[in-house]
């Protein structure tokens, strides 16, 4: 027989209910109550979030819709069975949105040729401050690695940091788009959790692409430094070993032919079960054309 599971005491859920209730009402604090749900234990994580939804308050109605967008299918059923109780005892049970109003400018790292890039992000708010979302984005199965927020940043504070920073480009909304998107596939390839935040960052990824393939390669090649041709051999095997198909075709001469070459040239490797090690290319000898 199947031992029924105990629920969690009230009293001990009460003073994470009053920090739900005080933070919710910033985004910080949002991505912070995300960090305490992160550090519930796994075995009894599901009767803690069961247990708050004992407590009747707008904020516990905002907090399951927080879930609902930053976890997505993997908490639906749990948050929607809370919202359910809240809508029959009589509670507005309709999300808030709190998104800033527009953008206002993102700049990205020049550093794709590793494989990694910073982005940050400016929206500006009705204050006439910017939230400024920072991004670490990685093109391996990290993918979008780490993600914080900086809240009610002057917009002269924002310009002069950037000035500080000449390893930074601006880039466009749609090219923000585009590098975080590609690098959360590479979460969905490998199965990998990305960073805490989804909820706010998610307006990137839903944005439909719209810059074509050969943007999306100038973008590449522009967030690259130039680098010597023993640089070029250590890249292309990091990326391969990532598979990470967008700088291999900038590596190419012709990027709509890089899938045929890497079939014809490196099928073994890429092949399941395949191991890449790692080296240094100390010396590099060729001519024009090899």
């Amino acid at each position: 027989m199947k031992r029924k599971k105990r629920p969690v005491p009230r009293a001990a859920l009460k003073s994470l209910v009053d920090d739900i209730n005080k933070l919710i009402g910033s985004q910080e604090g949002k991505i912070f109550i995300l960090e305490t749900v992160e550090e519930l234990p796994l075995e009894t994580r599901n009767q803690v979030l069961e247990g708050l939804s004992s407590f009747y308050t707008p904020q516990m109605v905002q907090f399951f819709h927080l879930l609902k967008a930053e976890y997505g299918k993997e908490m639906d059923a749990l948050c929607s069975r809370s919202l359910e109780k809240y809508r029959l005892a009589g509670m507005d049970v309709h999300p808030r949105t709190s998104f800033p109003n527009r953008f206002f400018k993102a700049h990205a790292s020049c550093s794709r040729h590793t494989g990694r890039i910073t982005v940050d992000a400016a929206w500006l708010l009705d204050s006439g401050a910017l939230q400024v979302e920072c991004f670490y984005i990685t093109y391996n199965p990290d993918g979008i690695h780490s993600f914080f927020l900086i809240e009610n940043m002057p917009v002269r504070q924002y310009e002069s940091d950037r000035q500080l920073l000449p390893d930074m480009v601006e880039i466009s909304f749609e090219e923000t788009c585009f590098l975080l998107l590609r690098a959360y596939q590479f979460n969905i390839r490998n199965m990998t959790r990305p960073a805490l935040g989804r909820f706010l960052y998610q307006k990137y990824l839903d944005h439909p692409v719209c810059i074509s393939a050969g943007q999306g390669l100038e973008l590449i090649n522009r967030l690259s430094q130039k680098i010597s041709p023993a640089q070029v051999v250590n890249s292309f095997f990091n990326a391969l070993k990532n598979m990470d198909l967008d700088f291999i075709a900038c590596l190419t001469p012709k990027p709509d032919c890089s899938p045929l070459l890497l079939e014809k040239n490196f099928g073994e490797l890429l092949r399941p079960g395949s191991a890449l090690l790692e080296g240094q290319i100390d010396q590099v000898y060729g001519s024009r054309n090899s």
